[in-house]
C-alpha cells in the first residue's frame, strides 16, 4: 500500500468520524424535544425500548466490527440521552469485598453515572421507594436467602413511594456473550412498572398460605396456564406462619389483569391468598462469542476497560 492510498483512507475516516459526531449532535436535539415533550416526573427510562433498539442493532450489523463494542457504545449513547431528559441517579448493592453489581451498573449505564453505594440490599430499596435514587441494582433472587430483599415489593403503595410501589424493571447484563445465563446478574428496580418489549419474562410473587414442594407448587403454576415457570425464591413471613411467598419467574409478558391470576385463585382453592406481579424484563440479548486470541507464553493480567 503507497502512502498516497494511506493518505486517503485516512480522509475517508476523518469524514465518517464528522458524519457520526454530525448524527449525535441531531439525535441530541431529537432527545431535547423528548424532554420538553415529557413534563411529569415519571422515571425516563425505559428498559423495553431500549432492548428493542439493541435488538434491532445487532440483527442489521454486518461486518467485522465487535458486536459487544458496538452494544457497549449504543449504551453510553442511550445513558448519555436519558442523563439529558432530567436527573437520574443509581443506587447500587456493594460492599468492601463485593463489587460486581457496581461492576454491572457502570458497564450498563457508561461512566459518567451518578451511583451511591450501599451495603445492605434494604437500604437499597428504601432508597428508591424514597425518591432520592431514581433506580436501584440488586442481586438477582436467590433461592438460599432466608430474607430476601424483594419481600419489600410486596408491599401495598403508600405514601412513603408516593403512590408507585416498586417494580422490577429490567435485568442485568442486558447484552451477554455465548450464553443467556452465568455470571454475576442483578436486576433493576424503580417506582415504576415494567415495559413489555414483546420478549420478556415476569416475576410473580405468588402469597399461599400451605407450604408447597416446588414440584407440587410448579404443578399447579402449570395448571394456571403459566409456562416456563422456574422458582427464583421461596419466603415464609415471620410475622405470619400461614403466609408462604414464591418467588417465580415465567415466560412472557403478564400484567396485573393477567386471566391466568384469576385462574390462579381456582386452582390454589382455600390456600391462595394473593398474586402480586413484582416486575418483569426482557429476555437477554446474546452476542456471538469473541474468536480466542492465541496467548503468549507467561504469566499476564488484563485491565478492565473504563
Amino acid at each position: 500500500m503507497s502512502d498516497t492510498d494511506l493518505s486517503s483512507f485516512r480522509k475517508e475516516i476523518d469524514a465518517i468520524d464528522a458524519e457520526l459526531h454530525a448524527l449525535l449532535v441531531r439525535r441530541a436535539g431529537v432527545s431535547e424535544k423528548v424532554r420538553s415533550i415529557k413534563t411529569d416526573d415519571s422515571l425516563k427510562l425505559r428498559p423495553g425500548r431500549e432492548a428493542n433498539i439493541l435488538r434491532a442493532l445487532i440483527a442489521r450489523h454486518t461486518g467485522s466490527f465487535p458486536k459487544a463494542q458496538l452494544v457497549r457504545i449504543w449504551r453510553e449513547i442511550l445513558t448519555a440521552s436519558l442523563a439529558m431528559q432530567g436527573p437520574f441517579s443509581v443506587a447500587v448493592y456493594a460492599t468492601e469485598t463485593a463489587h460486581s453489581f457496581w461492576d454491572l451498573a457502570r458497564d450498563h449505564f457508561g461512566s459518567g453515572l451518578i451511583s451511591w453505594k450501599f451495603g445492605t440490599t434494604r437500604r437499597v430499596v428504601e432508597t428508591v421507594a424514597s425518591g432520592q435514587c431514581t433506580i436501584g441494582i440488586l442481586p438477582e433472587p436467590d433461592p438460599q436467602d432466608l430474607d430476601p430483599w424483594w419481600q419489600y415489593l410486596l408491599a401495598s403503595p403508600n405514601a412513603a413511594n408516593e403512590g408507585r410501589p416498586i417494580r422490577v424493571i429490567a435485568k442485568l447484563p442486558f447484552a451477554r456473550a455465548g450464553h443467556p445465563h452465568g455470571g454475576t446478574e442483578a436486576v433493576i428496580v424503580a417506582r415504576a412498572e415494567p415495559e413489555q418489549s414483546g420478549q420478556d419474562r415476569t416475576y410473580l410473587a405468588i402469597d399461599l398460605s400451605a407450604d408447597y414442594s416446588t414440584d407440587m407448587f410448579l404443578t399447579e403454576v402449570a395448571e394456571c396456564g403459566f409456562t416456563g415457570a422456574v422458582v427464583r425464591s421461596k419466603w415464609q413471613d415471620p410475622q405470619d406462619r400461614k403466609r408462604w411467598v414464591h418467588l417465580v419467574e415465567i415466560e412472557g409478558f403478564v400484567a396485573a389483569d393477567d386471566k391466568r391470576i384469576g385462574e390462579a385463585r381456582r386452582i390454589f382453592d382455600k390456600s391462595f391468598n394473593e398474586i402480586i406481579v413484582v416486575g418483569g424484563f426482557a429476555e437477554p440479548l446474546v452476542l456471538d462469542m469473541p474468536a480466542q486470541a492465541t496467548q503468549p507464553s507467561g504469566t499476564a493480567t488484563r485491565a478492565r476497560a473504563r
